[in-house]
Protein backbone atom coordinates (compact mmCIF):
# COMPACT_ATOMS: atom_id res chain seq x y z
CA UNK A 1 0.00 0.00 0.00
CA UNK A 2 2.90 2.25 0.55
CA UNK A 3 4.53 1.51 -2.65
CA UNK A 4 1.51 2.23 -4.68
CA UNK A 5 0.67 5.49 -2.64
CA UNK A 6 4.30 6.54 -3.27
CA UNK A 7 4.49 5.84 -6.99
CA UNK A 8 0.66 8.04 -7.22
CA UNK A 9 3.14 10.55 -5.23
CA UNK A 10 5.75 10.16 -8.01
CA UNK A 11 3.41 10.10 -10.98
CA UNK A 12 1.09 13.86 -9.21
CA UNK A 13 5.11 15.32 -9.00
CA UNK A 14 5.92 14.32 -12.07
CA UNK A 15 2.69 16.19 -14.04
CA UNK A 16 3.35 18.87 -11.71
CA UNK A 17 6.30 19.56 -12.62
CA UNK A 18 5.25 19.68 -16.41
CA UNK A 19 2.47 21.70 -16.00
CA UNK A 20 4.77 23.80 -14.06
CA UNK A 21 7.26 23.84 -16.85
CA UNK A 22 4.29 24.29 -19.67
CA UNK A 23 3.21 27.47 -17.89
CA UNK A 24 6.60 29.35 -16.92
CA UNK A 25 8.25 31.61 -19.12
CA UNK A 26 11.09 31.06 -17.60
CA UNK A 27 11.47 26.97 -19.53
CA UNK A 28 11.49 28.08 -22.23
CA UNK A 29 14.81 28.93 -24.59
CA UNK A 30 15.70 32.76 -25.42
CA UNK A 31 17.25 34.73 -22.72
CA UNK A 32 20.78 35.56 -21.38
CA UNK A 33 22.03 33.58 -18.38
CA UNK A 34 20.36 34.86 -14.99
CA UNK A 35 17.39 37.16 -16.61
CA UNK A 36 13.98 36.35 -16.13
CA UNK A 37 14.19 33.78 -13.14
CA UNK A 38 12.14 34.64 -10.84
CA UNK A 39 12.17 34.12 -6.97
CA UNK A 40 9.65 31.14 -6.38
CA UNK A 41 11.55 29.64 -4.04
CA UNK A 42 8.89 26.50 -4.48
CA UNK A 43 10.44 25.55 -7.81
CA UNK A 44 14.16 24.67 -6.91
CA UNK A 45 17.76 25.30 -8.82
CA UNK A 46 16.75 26.89 -11.71
CA UNK A 47 19.47 25.44 -14.35
CA UNK A 48 20.55 27.62 -17.89
CA UNK A 49 23.86 27.61 -19.87
CA UNK A 50 24.75 27.30 -23.28
CA UNK A 51 25.38 24.67 -26.15
CA UNK A 52 28.39 24.68 -28.60
CA UNK A 53 30.19 23.10 -30.83
CA UNK A 54 33.38 22.25 -29.69
CA UNK A 55 35.22 22.24 -32.93
CA UNK A 56 34.19 25.29 -34.13
CA UNK A 57 33.15 27.06 -31.02
CA UNK A 58 30.12 28.51 -32.22
CA UNK A 59 26.87 28.35 -31.06
CA UNK A 60 24.28 25.73 -31.33
CA UNK A 61 20.80 26.97 -32.28
CA UNK A 62 17.51 24.59 -32.06
CA UNK A 63 19.63 21.44 -29.60
CA UNK A 64 17.16 19.55 -27.58
CA UNK A 65 18.10 20.13 -23.60
CA UNK A 66 16.36 17.13 -21.08
CA UNK A 67 17.08 17.76 -17.54
CA UNK A 68 16.21 14.70 -15.73
CA UNK A 69 16.30 13.48 -12.37
CA UNK A 70 18.90 10.50 -12.08
CA UNK A 71 16.78 8.19 -10.18
CA UNK A 72 14.50 8.78 -13.32
CA UNK A 73 10.51 9.36 -13.87
CA UNK A 74 10.84 12.90 -14.15
CA UNK A 75 12.42 15.22 -16.78
CA UNK A 76 11.70 18.63 -18.12
CA UNK A 77 12.56 20.20 -22.17
CA UNK A 78 13.65 22.61 -24.24
CA UNK A 79 15.55 23.79 -26.74
CA UNK A 80 18.54 25.94 -27.50
CA UNK A 81 17.53 29.89 -28.54
CA UNK A 82 19.46 31.44 -31.71
CA UNK A 83 22.52 32.17 -29.23
CA UNK A 84 22.53 28.48 -28.48
CA UNK A 85 21.37 29.34 -24.74
CA UNK A 86 18.52 27.77 -23.09
CA UNK A 87 16.74 28.03 -19.05
CA UNK A 88 15.00 25.47 -17.28
CA UNK A 89 13.32 25.57 -14.30
CA UNK A 90 13.74 23.43 -11.68
CA UNK A 91 11.93 20.38 -10.63
CA UNK A 92 11.03 21.97 -6.49
CA UNK A 93 13.33 22.59 -3.75
CA UNK A 94 12.63 18.92 -2.42
CA UNK A 95 14.76 17.76 -5.11
CA UNK A 96 18.73 17.45 -4.40
CA UNK A 97 20.11 20.05 -8.01
CA UNK A 98 22.76 17.63 -8.05
CA UNK A 99 20.31 14.68 -9.06
CA UNK A 100 19.36 16.74 -12.08
CA UNK A 101 21.27 15.40 -15.26
CA UNK A 102 21.52 17.97 -18.16
CA UNK A 103 22.00 16.18 -21.54
CA UNK A 104 22.03 18.44 -24.95
CA UNK A 105 21.13 16.51 -28.53
CA UNK A 106 20.37 17.56 -31.98
CA UNK A 107 20.39 15.79 -35.49
CA UNK A 108 24.12 15.56 -37.11
CA UNK A 109 25.72 16.18 -33.61
CA UNK A 110 27.41 13.84 -30.95
CA UNK A 111 27.36 14.79 -27.72
CA UNK A 112 31.25 15.58 -26.20
CA UNK A 113 30.78 16.72 -22.43
CA UNK A 114 28.83 18.79 -20.40
CA UNK A 115 30.34 21.42 -17.81
CA UNK A 116 28.47 22.28 -14.43
CA UNK A 117 29.22 25.27 -12.57
CA UNK A 118 27.33 25.25 -9.48
CA UNK A 119 27.11 29.58 -8.70
CA UNK A 120 26.61 30.02 -5.48
CA UNK A 121 26.46 27.88 -2.05
CA UNK A 122 23.15 28.74 -1.62
CA UNK A 123 20.67 25.06 -2.51
CA UNK A 124 17.98 27.79 -4.91
CA UNK A 125 20.97 29.33 -6.94
CA UNK A 126 20.89 29.25 -10.80
CA UNK A 127 23.21 26.89 -11.57
CA UNK A 128 24.92 26.55 -15.38
CA UNK A 129 25.56 23.87 -17.47
CA UNK A 130 27.12 24.00 -20.70
CA UNK A 131 26.91 21.04 -23.03
CA UNK A 132 29.69 20.46 -25.67
CA UNK A 133 28.52 19.00 -28.86
CA UNK A 134 30.50 17.91 -32.04
CA UNK A 135 29.24 18.47 -35.59
CA UNK A 136 29.51 14.36 -37.46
Amino acid sequence: MKASRRSARSVLFAASAALSLALSPNAFAGGSGLDGFDEDEDRGSPFFGEVKDIKSGKSVEDARVVAELSSGGASLVTRSDAEGRYRIAGFGKDINPDDVIISCTKEGYKSIDTIRNRLSNDPNAPIEVDCLIEKQ
